[in-house]
């Protein structure tokens, strides 16, 4: 089967994601998180990538991002060589991080968006990690909670720039919008979304 068309583009956000090689719990997330935000910062300065939203698991992250230069594979490219190359030194490691390819899915609809940043903020409840998406302490989330988001690179992903502006009502927004639990037909609709849309 012939792998799906590259679509890069410039106009409406991506949700991204990868897993580990053989999808090995190689994360130590507590000493990988930093290696991660740093990673994740010049990457997204090198080629103007915009972070709007992530989450680093113990096997896989999710990146929720725009492209003002519709560069995705630049950037993908980027960072996760970054990334690879931080982590192996630290932990003495001569293997492949990631899997060759990652899954990505253009975001043109607002309600997809919306259930996309739930599931992304999830994924820790979803595992039985924490009870609340709040508690987690790998994502984006905090920094938004903790008016931390722009010291990191954080960019307001579109729906929250044009309907919240105000810093105590994107805090408000984002910690109810974490407490609503998708339902079982949403999640494997945006399973299914991410793997027909693997790109290299």
């Amino acid at each position: 089967m012939p792998r799906p068309r590259r679509i890069f583009q410039s106009e409406f956000p991506y949700h991204v994601y990868n897993r580990t090689n053989n999808e090995e719990y190689l994360f130590d997330l507590k000493t990988t998180y930093p290696i991660f935000l740093k990673s994740l910062k010049l990457a997204a300065e090198k080629v103007e990538f915009q972070i709007h939203h992530f989450i680093l698991m113990n096997n896989h992250f999710h990146l929720i991002g725009s492209t003002p230069k519709a560069n995705l594979n630049e950037f993908m490219l980027t960072f996760q060589t970054l990334f690879s190359k931080e982590l192996n030194i630290f932990y003495g490691r001569k293997n492949h991080v990631f899997d060759s390819r990652y899954g990505a899915t253009v975001v043109k609809d607002e309600r997809y968006l919306n259930n996309l940043i739930k599931y992304v903020y999830q994924n820790s409840v979803r595992a039985q990690i924490v009870n609340k998406a709040d508690d987690y302490l790998y994502s984006s989330l905090l920094l938004y909670l903790n008016d931390s988001w722009s010291e990191y690179g954080l960019h307001l992903d579109p729906y929250l720039e044009n309907f919240i502006r105000e810093q105590d009502k994107l805090k408000e927004h984002l910690k109810e919008l974490c407490e609503v639990n998708l339902d079982s037909n949403t999640i494997k609709f945006i399973k299914k979304d991410l793997r027909k849309n693997e790109i290299a």
